[in-house]
């Protein structure tokens, strides 16, 4: 944390001294829009990914946006800065993830991660039935299962300080970087990975003191995983197609 500060403090902070204040978000929201038209359009295009398509996903996202705040009941106390940097963050990783080898090794490594911790949850429906109940596509017999046996794991977690730890390291830099609490971040953080349920299940113990924005901004970052207890038979599969989420369209 120490070293982005250094740097964030030699770069960022003067640069941003430089632009009048009245003109810092307007300005970075200029810059995150042109990263975007650039890091979506300079790509080949296929029959599969046209530029046309891409130029639709992101007028789509202006649209919601505009929807959004067009709709919203006190429009002051819309944080931009929040608006702008996450999307910025958003689609860096995406081009992380899809245009590099490494950035889709990782996530490729952390699915696999994922799919194989959520898989014992089939070993135990095994031992308590039998091998060819735990084959079962049902929700019962593969959804249910999953979401006990990973709530199981994060009260373990929980129990020995570890997630406690992990919580506060997010809110550190999540609320120095994005102005949101530690336990959106980790929610948010997790959700491309497990499913909405389990990840709220990783902030129980904050969840009496989340305000309603909290609350609603949690409800809906679970609604983006490429790896919950629903995806657990795709996963099984050896399906990678839920690798990346639906909420980067325009480099897919």
């Amino acid at each position: 944390m120490i070293p982005l500060r250094l740097i964030w403090k030699h770069s960022g902070v003067r640069i941003m001294k430089i632009v009048p204040e009245k003109m810092r978000i307007p300005s970075a929201a200029l810059l995150v829009f042109a990263v975007y038209l650039v890091g979506s359009f300079v790509s080949k295009e296929h029959p599969q990914n046209t530029r046309a398509d891409r130029a639709i996903s992101c007028l789509g996202l202006l649209v919601f946006i505009f929807v959004l705040w067009a709709t919203s009941r006190k429009r002051s106390a819309i944080k931009w800065h929040t608006v702008i940097v996450g999307m910025l963050m958003q689609f860096i990783i995406a081009l992380f993830v899809l245009r590099t080898g490494v950035g889709y090794d990782i996530f490729n490594f952390i699915s696999t991660l994922a799919r194989s911790l959520l898989g014992y949850a089939k070993s135990g429906v095994a031992f308590l039935t039998s091998e060819a109940v735990s084959q079962l596509g049902m929700f019962f017999f593969s959804v249910i299962p999953a979401i006990i046996f990973f709530v199981s794991i994060v009260q373990l977690l929980y129990y020995y300080k570890i997630l406690h730890w992990f919580v506060e390291k997010f809110a550190t830099f999540f609320f120095w970087s994005m102005k949101v609490s530690g336990a959106e971040a980790v929610v948010a953080a997790a959700s491309p990975f497990i499913g909405q349920g389990e990840s709220a299940m990783l902030i129980k113990p904050f969840v009496p003191h989340l305000t309603m924005a909290e609350i609603h901004q949690i409800m809906c970052s679970g609604k983006h995983p490429i790896m919950d207890p629903h995806a657990v038979s795709d996963f099984s599969k050896g399906s990678q197609q839920l690798l990346v989420p639906s909420s980067w369209p325009t480099l897919e």
